[in-house]
């Protein structure tokens, strides 16, 4: 936490919205010169931790209906921020990603006042943004401030917190999927980003059933997790130190069925998705154990001569997210084509070495299934509504959607 806190101010107490006149204050801001802007059940869900009259003091006070992570909000917030020198979001997942992207194109400080532990993006400067449906990780801005009032964090539906729990538990399907992808498909990852969320998330897993999810001493830990996964892809520059692949199969699925998951958190697709991973790398390391690997690895680099697949995508995503699909996946084509004979080489020269790396880093499924069920975090897809047959196709297109070698690559 010392190095995040070097670099933002982050505050973690009560009462801290009832305070917040003094604390913009001591950062050199006038309220007639901020945009805040909230949801708008998550404003009237909270409006008593602050003061009387709050919302009277700012330049511009903007409550948004049902927003989305998507262009069109964007552009609501830029148009209402033009004339401040500070964005002062309240709010989660979607307020953070529309806030912190709006200031970074427009060139503004930003301040988070959390709403709830709902997702792990708070510390980061990347966003999650949707341009013609088509779900894209985006430079943003990385916040002066990240303010943490322990009573609204109290207060939030604790189904907000469970999905920050399992967005921040994916980091076991991130670390194997950044370990495939440096030590079999040798590019370069970050991994002083992976050992500080390691650090602290393990130390959460040794002792989890010493916590419920309704006391204090779960919230700090959850609060601290979350602000350190996001730091970690402040440092790595990306979000992929929390995102890998099960964050493409949500993805995939919000892109597919956008009306049908309009109301799912982010958090609970991710704690299906990551359980679905946990069990594809599975398969990885028993085909690694079995001697098996290398003809998976041929067949894997065969299959990347079907130039059939800009037409599967079409007719799976359809023309607009399909365009942007076949671009990522290009980018990706290109990289394994012009590399796949060092690649290979590479795994038969040091096949033993990778193989006790992948058993070493491999989380057991069974592990993070007791985790959530300790927690009451729901993880089957079908309680959302998916058939067995969608998340198969779910999966086997999720490799398409980004420039990003995962093991997804090998469903």
């Amino acid at each position: 936490m010392m190095d995040l806190k070097k670099k933002i101010d982050v505050r973690i107490n009560k009462n801290l919205a009832s305070k917040i006149d003094k604390i913009i204050s001591e950062m050199g801001f006038n309220f007639n010169e901020i945009l805040f802007v909230s949801d708008e059940i998550i404003w009237k869900n909270n409006q008593q931790f602050f003061k009387k009259n709050f919302n009277e003091q700012f330049a511009n006070f903007l409550i948004l209906k049902t927003p989305q992570a998507n262009e069109n909000f964007v552009n609501v917030v830029v148009k209402n921020a033009q004339n401040c020198k500070l964005i002062l979001a309240f709010g989660s997942g979607t307020i953070n990603d529309l806030c912190k992207y709006s200031a970074k194109k427009l060139n503004k400080d930003y301040i988070i006042l959390i709403s709830a532990l709902s997702m792990n993006g708070y510390a980061s400067k990347n966003a999650s943004i949707s341009i013609n449906n088509h779900k894209k990780t985006l430079e943003a801005k990385l916040p002066i401030a990240v303010l943490c009032d322990l009573l609204i964090l109290k207060n939030a539906p604790w189904k907000l917190n469970k999905a920050g729990l399992a967005d921040v538990l994916c980091f076991y399907s991130c670390n194997f999927d950044l370990i495939l992808n440096h030590y079999v498909f040798l590019q370069e990852i970050n991994f002083e980003a992976l050992e500080i969320q390691q650090k602290i998330i393990k130390n959460f897993v040794k002792n989890y059933k010493n916590f419920t999810i309704n006391d204090d001493k779960f919230l700090r830990n959850l609060l601290q997790m979350i602000l350190i996964s996001g730091w970690a892809m402040t440092i790595a520059n990306s979000s992929a130190p929390a995102s890998q692949s099960e964050h493409l199969l949500a993805h995939t699925l919000t892109m597919k069925y956008p009306a049908r998951t309009f109301d799912i958190l982010h958090g609970r697709m991710i704690a299906s998705a990551t359980i679905l991973s946990l069990m594809n790398q599975e398969k990885i390391v028993e085909f690694c154990n079995d001697k098996l690997f290398m003809k998976y690895l041929e067949n894997f680099f065969d299959d990347l001569n079907n130039n059939d697949f800009s037409q599967e995508i079409i007719q799976y995503f359809g023309n607009d997210i399909a365009l942007e699909c076949i671009k990522e996946y290009n980018l990706k084509r290109e990289y394994l084509r012009k590399n796949s004979k060092k690649i290979i080489n590479n795994f038969q020269n040091n096949s033993s070495k990778i193989v006790k790396i992948f058993n070493k880093n491999y989380f057991k499924r069974e592990l993070l299934v007791e985790i959530f069920n300790h927690y009451d975090v729901d993880f089957e897809f079908e309680k959302i509504g998916f058939e067995d047959y969608e998340i198969n196709d779910a999966q086997a297109f999720a490799k398409y959607i980004r420039n990003r070698i995962t093991s997804s690559d090998f469903s």
